[in-house]
């Protein structure tokens, strides 16, 4: 019984911990973000929000404005080997917001490569966009939650959702590793007091065999 309440401690503390950590990492992510269209980025994948519903169709992808995206982050030569039919995250302007449109073609323009995108239910293109442009592909998307994850984005969100489990997850570490300390501690003790006490004993036990022998011999009856 003992034995599995300790193995489900350490499977508390390993899962806050490494709750701690994902939080930590986010947060590190979220300050590196300096400019508006930079998305922020964890082992090379990304979330994003859209705005607009022009890809609600029946494609494979298809999303809406009240999903978040799943992004993979491009490298160079990544960006050089999009086909038609990828759904790529870029920043618009004009809005001012990051978009999600499929591939519908790819030109060169004077050894430059383009990719040329647009909603599904959009009937024009949108501008042609460089390579250079592309931040990240789409890979998955959970449905629903595009606007807890933008609350979360706000500062008040960021401050309620981010930062304060963080401090209260220090502050649980920290009462566990002190209480692991004074438990192995009060164990030590515990140990050091046993170990004085049979000392004692002993130092008792011969002293009361050396009394006993002097007044045998005292008595003279030791024989």
């Amino acid at each position: 019984m003992k034995r599995k309440m300790y193995t489900n401690k350490r499977i508390l503390s390993g899962f806050l911990y490494g709750l701690l950590m994902f939080l930590l990492a986010f947060s590190v992510a979220q300050l590196r973000v300096k400019r508006e269209d930079d998305l922020a980025h964890l082992l090379g994948v990304g979330m994003v929000t859209v705005n607009n519903d022009d890809m609600t169709s029946d494609l494979k992808g298809h999303f809406s404005s009240k999903d978040l995206l799943f992004v993979k982050m491009l490298s160079y030569e990544d960006k050089h080997e999009l086909v038609m039919g990828d759904i790529v995250v870029v920043y618009d302007l004009q809005s001012r917001r990051f978009i999600a449109h499929r591939i519908e073609e790819i030109i060169t323009d004077d050894g430059q490569l383009y990719y040329l995108i647009k909603g599904d239910l959009n009937d024009t293109m949108d501008q042609p966009v460089a390579t250079s442009d592309i931040i990240g592909i789409k890979r998955g998307h959970i449905s629903g939650i595009a606007s807890i994850y933008d609350y979360i984005q706000s500062p008040k969100g960021f401050a309620l959702f981010i930062l304060l489990p963080v401090v209260l997850l220090w502050i649980l570490s920290a009462i566990i590793l002190v209480r692991s300390l004074l438990i192995y501690h009060r164990k030590n003790l515990e140990k050091s007091f046993l170990m004085r006490a049979e000392a004692q004993a002993l130092e008792v036990e011969h002293e009361f065999m050396h009394i006993r022998q002097q007044l045998l011999k005292e008595f003279h009856l030791d024989n």
